[in-house]
């Protein structure tokens, strides 16, 4: 032992220690490059399109009661897949 030194004992217990490392980080980083200016143009097309209905939802509203009916579905012959 060296003078100033203190005496320390080595007893059996368990310590836990942290190791590191230097290890590298790369990291990408979104910046603005350039400025872009977007028109818009308005078109409205009209187009006729025909098909066979085949389910119809009716709501209506019963005589100014306040009270809403439901869907209401056609009374029109039933019709199968042959015909």
């Amino acid at each position: 032992m060296r003078p100033g030194e203190q005496e320390t004992r080595i007893e059996e217990a368990e310590q836990e220690v942290t190791l590191r490392a230097e290890r590298p980080t790369v990291s990408k980083k979104n910046v603005p490059v350039e400025r872009v200016r977007l028109e818009t143009e308005k078109v409205t097309e009209q187009q006729d399109v025909t098909d066979e209905v085949r389910k119809e939802r009716i709501e209506y509203d019963e005589g100014g009661t306040g009270r809403e009916g439901g869907p209401e579905r056609g009374r029109g012959p039933k019709r199968g897949p042959d015909q």
